[in-house]
This record gives C-alpha cells, structure tokens and sequence, in this order.
C-alpha cells in the first residue's frame, strides 16, 4: 500500500461520543461485513483503546503479535 499522509487537526474540547453510541459502534464494527475489513480494525482500535488516527497510520504488521490461535 502506498503510504499515506493525513493531516493533523487540532481539536479544542471534543464532544466524546456516550458510551451507548460507542458500544452500538464497537458492535457494527464487529458484525457489519459490508464495511472493509481494514476500515473495521481501525475503527476498533480507536474506539476500543482510544488510539488517535495519527498513531494507528504508524502501525505496521511487525506491531501485531500472534500466538497461536491469538492476535
């Protein structure tokens, strides 16, 4: 894939989402094959360990450990 530059935003005070809003996502990006599968993982990471865009665009495949059945 070639590499890719987002463009950092500043945000002053953003509204966090509620914690409903957040499952019912959490949830839709689990189940929903329509959405890509890349799009799914990225969506999790953010909304599972509220990891910035910024910071998951630097990971590579070398930050993903597998064991066994586990990733």
């Amino acid at each position: 894939m070639p590499r890719l530059n987002i463009p950092h935003q500043r945000t002053e005070n953003p509204a966090p989402i509620s914690q409903h809003r957040r499952i019912g996502l959490i949830r839709r990006a689990i189940t929903d094959d329509a959405i890509p599968l890349r799009a799914r993982v990225v969506t999790l990471l953010m909304l599972l360990y509220a990891q910035p865009i910024s910071r998951i665009m630097r990971l590579t495949t070398d930050d993903v450990i597998r064991d066994g059945n586990q990733v």
